[in-house]
């Protein structure tokens, strides 16, 4: 007798756990957003030669988006270049005459002003030319600055820019094209403050898209919204098909 009743007292003790924790997970409608925003511009001066493609594009990762005219990138380089390669014979040379004035110098046929007017003139040359090898590797890294890749596999969301149009580098540099990764999505929904607090960032939640089948993501984010105790919560996830930003979705939160 006493045994049943110790399983009959058991058995209702689980369903009261079992009920509780069905309580807890609930099920959040929000909507689609694209993971992985990424708005690209360019730290150089230059007009835009072209624009190689629309948003709604699938492109991978190191795939030219846009280029500058490269002309005035490459005469700065090739200046810069010509340049150094004036000053790397003229430090040859005025480090040959230091070492013959110092000889001269050693045999007391030179005096130390004129040695130390050689010396003089092989340091200057020697800054002129570090100076011309800092402007070339400024320049090559300007010439490749001036085309805009992609960064990671992506869908163009957004392109702000035309050939033929001008682009200025700023403090605040002009945004050109929009990314967003092309393998993630991210669903976005509102919590109170007590299911906010039982989430755990890269825990598996299950969602599903536009009344589809449910699939897995993880949470990604848990922010407040500033307004009172509402918190915004990231789920992300790997699309099945075309998933764009907007569709409907719901999300099973623990």
């Amino acid at each position: 007798m006493i045994g049943k009743a110790h399983v009959l007292a058991t058995s209702l003790v689980l369903g009261m756990t079992l009920g509780t924790a069905s309580a807890q997970a609930g099920e959040y409608s929000g909507q689609v957003d694209w993971a992985g925003r990424t708005v690209l511009s360019l730290p150089v001066t230059g007009v835009v030669q072209s624009v190689n493609v629309r948003a709604g594009e699938q492109v991978a990762r190191g795939t030219v988006l846009l280029a500058l005219d490269p002309r005035p990138f490459e005469a700065r380089l090739q200046q810069a270049r010509a340049t150094g390669d004036g000053l790397t014979r003229k430090r040859g040379e005025a480090e040959r005459d230091v070492k013959r004035a110092q000889e001269l110098y050693d045999r007391t046929v030179l005096s130390d002003a004129e040695r130390e007017k050689a010396l003089i003139v092989f340091e200057s040359t020697d800054a002129q030319l570090r100076a011309a090898r800092a402007a070339a590797q400024v320049s090559a890294w300007e010439k490749e600055q001036s085309v805009l890749k992609a960064p990671f596999d992506a869908r163009v969301l957004a392109v702000r820019v035309s050939p033929g149009e001008t682009v200025v580098a700023q403090l605040d540099a002009r945004p050109l094209i929009e990314l967003a990764r092309a393998d993630r999505r991210r669903v976005l929904v509102e919590v109170e403050a007590d299911v906010a607090a039982r989430l755990k960032l890269d825990a598996p939640v299950k969602l599903s898209v536009s009344g589809g089948r449910q699939q897995e993501g993880v949470i990604a984010e848990i922010a407040s919204t500033g307004e009172g105790a509402r918190y915004r919560v990231a789920v992300e996830f790997s699309p099945e098909g075309d998933v764009v930003a907007g569709q409907p979705a719901k999300v099973v939160l623990p």
